[in-house]
């Protein structure tokens, strides 16, 4: 296990880094896993929330020049921008795992990556029209210092635009992860399972109040229902894919697993999928 869980079993208070040092092991452990779970998630119309995001983008900002994409991972965004904006777009991507930034140079070689964390890593001055995130903002510590620089990296007239979970709204995802780490603290009752030093953004007013301090004077924001088809593999794997829950040592891993599965499989009817709604939130500030 990495340090940030060992404190938490410990019932201690983790720092910054070590919950950065704990997302580049989940990272390399789970590779790939995040895009191709909520891939499997759909609008009505067939579009998945990386098509939404690159929509909204193109909609608001369609001469942009550059685009920033914060917390790139293995740069599925970044394809997909490429797509919409074609070859003449400069795109950069800031991601801290080494093994992820690899996997996104090997299919986009003509982005600019930036290893490091967005909060203190140079990320340039005015350089940007655009810049983006998708799914990563509720994963960092210290929020407020990341959205001052990448304010910072923007150009005057320049726009934040990015999707966010929203987990006060519910949803059987959202009740399954809720019930995994209640059943670990069953078993241990200090484990506390958190990001360090993150404010909190589940609420509107909270999330443009926090864009505010960072330098946006305007916030839009609205959400968007998707819904997929799991299988009880994918199910668990979206317990997984809870960064907390995804490093457990094997034993602990292997007794949640076991706890949760007569649940997962409840939830998958006669042909052994699961029909489950998810709904986010995708912001524009400037």
């Amino acid at each position: 296990m990495t340090r940030y869980l060992d404190r938490v079993l410990a019932g201690e208070q983790p720092t910054s880094a070590e919950w950065n040092e704990h997302l580049i092991a989940f990272h390399r452990a789970h590779a790939g896993l995040t895009p191709a779970l909520v891939s499997q998630m759909r609008t009505p119309q067939g579009r998945s929330s990386y098509d939404v995001l690159v929509e909204r983008i193109k909609a608001l900002a369609p001469s942009a020049g550059a685009i920033l994409d914060v917390g790139c991972g293995e740069g599925t965004l970044l394809r997909e921008l490429t797509r919409a904006f074609g070859p003449s777009v400069a795109l950069a991507g800031v991601d801290l795992s080494d093994d992820e930034l690899a996997r996104a140079r090997a299919v986009s070689p003509d982005v600019r990556f930036i290893r490091g964390d967005a909060s203190v890593v140079g990320l340039g001055q005015k350089s940007y029209d655009v810049a983006t995130s998708h799914l990563v903002f509720m994963a960092m510590p210290e929020i407020g210092r990341v959205l001052a620089q990448v304010r910072a990296a923007l150009r005057g007239d320049g726009m934040l635009i990015f999707v966010c979970e929203d987990p006060l709204s519910g949803g059987v995802i959202f009740d399954l992860v809720g019930e995994a780490i209640a059943i670990l603290r069953g078993r241990l009752r200090r484990f506390a399972p958190g990001v360090p030093r993150r404010e909190p953004i589940e609420r509107d007013e909270a999330l443009c109040a926090v864009l505010r301090d960072a330098g946006f004077a305007t916030t839009r924001i609205e959400r968007f229902p998707l819904r997929g088809k799991l299988t009880e593999d994918q199910l668990w794997s979206f317990i997984e894919q809870c960064y907390p829950l995804g490093l457990l040592e094997p034993a602990l891993q292997g007794a949640l697993h076991d706890a949760m599965r007569s649940r997962l499989r409840a939830m998958a009817c006669s042909d052994s999928v699961a029909d489950l709604p998810l709904r986010l939130v995708v912001a524009c500030a400037q």
